[in-house]
């Protein structure tokens, strides 16, 4: 399982006054740690079941705790935002499952 798939915590904004070549350097750190965690997924072959990845990420959530986490929100109405997710998802490409809201 991987938690908190939204832009702002996955991948994480770089520090203020970070250059250029740090940030793109954290950003290329993240996205392989992404990568590691999406690919170690582990098959149950003694009840003969496939590995089950789970990526969670909130759609929305109040203004405050998205500005305390560091979050840049799509949109702000009455205090409530509406989150991104988070930009690695799409780069899984047209094979990556769609989200499914529970």
């Amino acid at each position: 399982m991987i938690a908190g798939c939204v832009d702002g915590l996955l991948p994480a904004e770089p520090e203020q006054g970070t250059s250029l070549a740090e940030r793109q350097a954290v950003l290329e750190e993240q996205r392989r740690l992404f990568y590691v965690g999406i690919t170690r997924v582990k098959a149950a072959p003694s009840s003969n079941r496939p590995g089950s990845l789970l990526l969670t990420g909130s759609r929305t959530m109040t203004l405050a705790d998205a500005m305390q986490s560091g979050i840049q929100p799509a949109r702000a109405t009455y205090g409530i935002v509406t989150l991104h997710l988070s930009r690695f998802i799409p780069e899984l490409g047209p094979t990556a499952p769609g989200p499914v809201s529970g």
